[in-house]
């Protein structure tokens, strides 16, 4: 029978088994087992674990396990021995099915190596079978752990990483070198340095890119470092591009087998370097130069007790005495007693945390006046790090000081300027095209936008249609042209109110004379604007009021005689017809004398009869007055009050009146049909009376004058009704408003305060 290996994964009891040859060889017996082998006798004392397969009623057994790597692995014999393979833990139903084709073919005389990982632990397995004649009696397997060598090898690959990554990414140009010279090998920074690509340089001589004159001593250092010594030394280059560079080449041996195969080559460019030296000796001409020449005073201190050791002769122009005076002296000798104080504790400071510092100071003219300097003191460092020596550059900002002293009281009282309108005005400012860049506080306050919604957009959204056509166009020419614009402006809140403002537009002029930004400066004069209205509306109360009592005198005794008549008549006439056109003539004769009662009303304030009302019995009164007329339109109504109302104190009549009035109001809206809701409620010390209905509402351009005297939009109506609604609940100290939007309803909201206990 020909030796077979089959090499597969399984899952066992959790273990994962991996398809790779056998790494470790400590179980492989050449060819089949015999039954009388010694060896089996002996598995208990084979290292790692070895474990046994037996088949009974043709099922698979694990019949014996062995092995200190139980331990190791975590597993307990006891578990394990006895246990049908077809229980084993595997991963799914595919992993089941290949580990029982493994026993399967151990069975069938086949040897099988794995490897796997049980708990972290890293292992090689082999499956034998034991021969009784041609027949696999059992199957014995074994398991080695492998874990320290996987570790060792991961160690020296991890080694190898990372000297790797040291040369690929070391900054420096490392070049690989045989003995002779030639490249072997270079990093990236080596390609860079060069301007070479590596394959272009392999096996050539890198005394190749030498400068001639430099050749036999590099050759020399070279033959140094094969003899076992690292070597350093600086010589100069050429690179692909023909530019020389300097640089310094450090020659470390490369030992194989304690043997010299070559020599790494790293190569630092000091081209920078050797430039910054030739730069720094022009640098140091030069600031001699100007530290002769400024008009600042340039001084060099000792660190350790702040004398001069050197003062620029700018000295003697700036403070009036030669720089040779100062040099030998106290920095601080003309400095007042503040800016002595400061400086001393600054440089105390600047000392232990060896920085620079920056400072005003004041110092006094040899002529006896103060000049304010601005000072910056560098410090200078010796061999060890430690401080020597302060530069110290001093520049005169007397003058400054003074325009600065100018600006901040400009600045102070422009803030206050601005605090102050802010107070009192709406601003914003525009750019030239009329986009918000500015808002105030007050501004965001009395229009209800957010400063967010404002920045970026025009004016033109608080527009509320009250102005002409044309109006804003030459409002836009007026300012446009640079002159300042001054009027009176409706605009309209986010909200929907209205306000009004008394606007004044200021163009701000560039040098061309042209307007880059316009100024609004805004005082609110809605409250001026209702004290008008009131004004005037007052005024037509009292003429209508003189009207009212001449006309009630004048009218009332002719009514009162033309009504008895007329009631005669009816009762002496038999004819019918005859009888209806009386009845339609007293009832003209009783509108009449309502008109009159409600002018009365207007002609003087009348007392109130004030009394504890239950609203409850007010309201059920009201709605039986106007049930009827609300059947014959088809109008429903229906009631939202509260169980539990309060008491209101308040004239019944008059308060019946104004229900029945707005109720009467509703009705006469909806000629086709329609629904009112009567709604009740308290807030806070107020009871709110809500009257909605369903009609055809009131036009914008309406609404604004209703309950104006006079205003109707009834073909019947005299305009008084809603006006001497508001005034009955005005003398209750309530309210009256009405919203509506056309051909949508009408909603009349009416508050009185309730009875206080």
């Amino acid at each position: 029978m020909t030796k077979r290996i089959v090499t597969e994964s399984i899952n066992c009891n959790g273990l994962l088994l991996t398809t790779q040859p056998p790494i470790a060889a400590d179980f492989q017996y050449g060819n089949r087992l015999m039954e009388d082998d010694s060896i089996i006798r002996n598995v208990q004392y084979f290292p790692g674990a070895v474990y046994k397969l037996i088949k009974k009623n043709g099922e698979i057994i694990l019949d014996m396990v062995e092995g200190d790597l139980l331990d190791v692995l975590h597993l307990k014999k006891q578990d394990l021995i006895g246990l049908n393979v077809n229980h084993l833990k595997v991963q799914n139903e595919n992993e089941k099915k290949r580990v029982l084709s493994l026993f399967q073919q151990a069975f069938e005389g086949k040897d099988i190596s794995f490897e796997g990982v049980v708990n972290g632990v890293d292992y090689c397995s082999s499956l034998k079978p034991v021969l009784k004649g041609d027949n696999v009696k059992e199957v014995f397997g074994n398991a080695v752990n492998m874990s320290r060598k996987r570790k060792n090898a991961q160690i020296v690959e991890e080694s190898e990483q990372r000297l790797r990554s040291l040369y690929f990414n070391f900054p420096e140009a490392i070049f690989s070198l045989d003995v002779s010279g030639k490249i072997k090998g270079m990093n990236p920074a080596s390609e860079q340095l060069v301007g070479y690509q590596e394959k272009e340089l392999l096996f050539l001589n890198y005394m190749d890119f030498i400068v001639p004159k430099d050749v036999h001593r590099v050759k020399k250092q070279f033959e140094i470092a094969l003899e076992g010594n690292v070597v350093q030394y600086e010589t100069s280059m050429i690179t692909m591009e023909k530019e020389e560079l300097y640089i310094q080449i450090t020659n470390i041996p490369i030992y194989i087998h304690n043997e010299i195969k070559g020599l790494f080559g790293i190569v630092k460019n000091l081209t920078k370097e050797r430039n910054a030296e030739g730069a720094l000796t022009d640098s140091q001409e030069k600031y001699q130069l100007i530290a002769e020449n400024t008009n600042d005073l340039i001084c060099l201190l000792d660190s350790a007790d702040k004398t001069v050791c050197y003062a620029s002769p700018s000295h003697q122009w700036v403070l009036g005495c030669s720089a040779e005076s100062f040099q030998g002296s106290s920095f601080f000798r003309d400095m007042d007693e503040a800016s002595r104080t400061n400086l001393r504790k600054a440089f105390e400071e600047a000392v232990i945390k060896k920085e620079a510092i920056h400072y005003e100071c004041r110092r006094m003219h040899a002529e006896g006046h103060w000049i304010t300097f601005e000072d910056h003191a560098m410090p200078v460092f010796d061999s060890n790090n430690k401080i020597s020596n302060f530069v110290v550059v001093s520049r005169d900002i007397t003058a400054q000081k003074k325009s600065e002293k100018t600006l901040h009281d400009t600045l102070n009282k422009l803030e206050k300027l601005k605090m102050a309108i802010d107070e009192a005005a709406l601003v914003s400012v525009t750019d030239k095209e009329g986009n918000i860049l500015y808002v105030n506080k007050k501004f965001c306050e009395i229009s209800q936008y957010d400063k967010d919604e404002l920045l970026g957009n025009d004016h033109t959204f608080l527009r509320s249609d009250h102005h002409p056509p044309g109006f804003f166009e030459k409002l836009n020419e007026t300012i446009k042209k640079g002159e300042i614009w001054r009027g009176e402006l409706k605009n309209r809140a986010k909200d929907g109110s209205i306000f009004w403002v008394y606007t004044t537009i200021v163009p701000f002029l560039d040098e061309n004379n042209e307007p880059y930004q316009f100024f609004y400066i805004r005082n609110d004069i809605t409250e001026e604007k209702q004290t008008e209205e009131l004004l005037r509306t007052t005024d037509k109360l009292s003429v209508i009021g003189e009207l009212a009592a001449g006309v009630a005198h004048e009218i009332r005794n002719p009514l009162t005689s033309l009504k008895g008549f007329a009631q005669i008549l009816r009762s002496r006439i038999r004819n019918k017809g005859d009888k209806e056109f009386v009845d339609i003539m007293l009832s003209e004769l009783d509108r009449i004398n309502h008109i009159v009662n409600e002018f009365m009303v207007l002609s003087k304030p009348q007392e109130l009869q004030r009394e504890n009302a239950d609203m409850h019995e007010l309201l059920k009164h009201v709605l039986a007055i106007v049930e009827t007329q609300a059947i014959i339109n088809n109008v429903t109504i229906r009631t939202d009050v509260p169980e539990k109302l309060p008491g209101v104190y308040c004239d019944k009549s008059q308060i019946k009146q104004v229900l029945l009035n707005l109720l009467k109001n509703a009705i006469e809206a909806m000629p086709g049909g329609g629904s009112i809701l009567i709604r009740f409620n308290t807030v806070g010390r107020n009871l709110t009376i809500q009257i909605t209905d369903t009609g055809k509402g009131i036009p914008e351009h309406q609404l604004k004058s209703i309950g104006k005297p006079f205003y109707t939009t009834k073909d019947k109506g005299n305009g008084l009704g809603l006006m001497i609604c508001k005034k009955i609940i005005e003398n209750h100290q309530g309210e009256l408003h009405i919203t509506s939007r056309e051909n949508k309803g009408t909603i009349v909201k009416v508050s009185i305060p309730v009875v206080i206990s």
